[in-house]
């Protein structure tokens, strides 16, 4: 096995690199690491996930793992070929780690799993920027049958283990069905065999 992704499985951007993997079809291995380890900081001098290590590569942060593999690796292109497309992928892949995941996965899903303390007023507080983001996503896919273009990209892979999250949780429940166009896109997620595989443990 020459590649390895550092990280546990629960964590999203761990995922979106599995599932970057998976719609290459390229063979990985998922090696957990203890956070804030020395082993740790040797990988990533600022202790974060995921991490790669592509025989004596190594490489830190999602979005540059993503583009790497993508790059490296023969399979279907997840980064669109015209420059419009392309920054479109761009500015979602940035909007989601920069908006998406502080409101969904922050201040709505770790309090909910009991991984950040719960208090109810914030999570309310969230609900107006929450329908926002869903919005804005959901405008994208009636206009693109993905969220950059007509085909499946990395802007996809980002979004959609944070989206997965949310629906599990009873904001996202009751809010998410409402968006038709989503839930047309995260339907054919959940369908791909990059999406199956990679799914965390409950």
């Amino acid at each position: 096995m020459s590649v390895f992704i550092y990280g546990p499985p629960q964590s999203t951007y761990v995922r979106t690199v599995r599932m970057v993997c998976g719609e290459k079809n390229v063979p990985y291995e998922l090696k957990d690491v203890e956070f804030g380890s020395a082993d740790h900081t040797t990988l990533h001098p600022f202790a974060r996930i995921p991490i790669l290590r592509h025989r004596d590569f190594i490489l830190c942060e999602s979005s540059a793992i993503t583009r790497y593999i993508d790059q490296v690796f023969d399979g279907p292109r997840l980064r669109p070929e015209q420059p419009r497309e392309r920054g479109l992928m761009n500015q979602w892949v940035s909007t989601v780690n920069d908006y998406y995941y502080d409101v969904m996965i922050r201040s709505l899903v770790l309090p909910r799993l009991g991984l950040a303390p719960l208090d109810e007023k914030k999570i309310a507080a969230i609900k107006p920027r929450l329908e926002h983001q869903l919005g804005v996503a959901d405008k994208a896919l009636g206009e693109h049958e993905f969220l950059a273009c007509g085909e499946l990209s990395l802007a996809d892979l980002f979004l959609a283990p944070i989206v997965a999250y949310v629906m599990k949780t009873p904001e996202g429940g009751r809010t998410v069905p409402g968006y038709a166009n989503l839930v047309r896109w995260m339907r054919d997620i959940m369908e791909r065999d990059s999406f199956k595989s990679s799914a965390p443990p409950l």
